[in-house]
């Protein structure tokens, strides 16, 4: 009945605000994917609602208030060696917890309208939210949105210039290897996944030049193995293995 209450008070405030998305304060307009928000000059309480915005977030050197974790874990990935005391937990990706979430006073909501679309007029109720198209290969872009709206613009172009740069150091070895083919692939818990280039690792693949197996060459975010028989699709001239335990 509280959570419910809390809910419809969230959505009667949406309705009724003359600017959703707005800070209380002095703000800056920032487009995104569902619209236009109103974001404070420095933001200080960051809320992040999924793993990309996380550490999109920490690259650019803002630690969040609040964040998400992956569904398959219900824990922050273990490389990001987070403190919890620091970072609370809002749930997992697909059901935030607004409750929670709106306690912690964020002053700047980031996410995707993939993930968190429907939420927008909850969300823009308990602070400015900016919201990315998608995940995936959209990844550059999503990093210079979130760095508009966090005031770190210089520091994103930074980041994708060392990222480039990295790559071409990447690249001419993998050249002097003779190309080999590279498959990556995850462990589910029902299935085998096939990362393809519309994923953010596919994408970042292909941004270094480096080569995948035709099973992995066609457009899309990922392809799903359900069978023994199609163990084949697995293989490339190095495969690299993912898993829940390196999320």
């Amino acid at each position: 009945m509280v959570r419910a209450t809390i809910l419809v008070v969230l959505l009667l405030a949406a309705i009724e605000s003359p600017m959703v998305g707005a800070a209380p304060g002095p703000c800056r307009p920032v487009s995104h994917a569902l619209g236009s928000s109103c974001v404070p000059p420095e933001p200080k309480r960051v809320a992040v609602l999924d793993t990309g915005e996380l550490d999109i977030a920490l690259a650019l050197g803002v630690m969040p208030v609040a964040a998400t974790t992956p569904y398959q874990v219900g824990q922050f990935p273990a490389y990001l060696t987070l403190d919890e005391h620091r970072v609370k937990s809002l749930g997992v990706v697909q059901e935030p917890d607004l409750e929670r979430l709106m306690r912690l006073k964020p002053d700047l909501i980031l996410g995707s309208r993939l993930r968190h679309g429907r939420l927008y007029p909850l969300l823009s109720a308990i602070a400015p939210t900016v919201l990315s198209e998608t995940v995936g290969a959209t990844w550059a872009g999503n990093l210079r949105l979130f760095a508009q709206a966090l005031g770190r613009d210089a520091e994103a172009e930074t980041l994708l210039s060392r990222i480039d740069r990295r790559c071409r150091r990447i690249r001419h070895q993998y050249e002097a290897k003779g190309r080999p083919t590279l498959s990556v692939v995850r462990s589910m818990q029902t299935h085998i996944r096939l990362y393809l280039p519309d994923s953010f690792i596919g994408d970042l693949l292909q941004r270094c030049g480096l080569q995948r197996p035709d099973s992995q060459s066609g457009n899309g975010f990922a392809r799903r193995l359900r069978s023994p028989r199609q163990i084949d699709l697995l293989d490339g001239d190095i495969v690299l293995l993912l898993s829940l335990i390196h999320i």
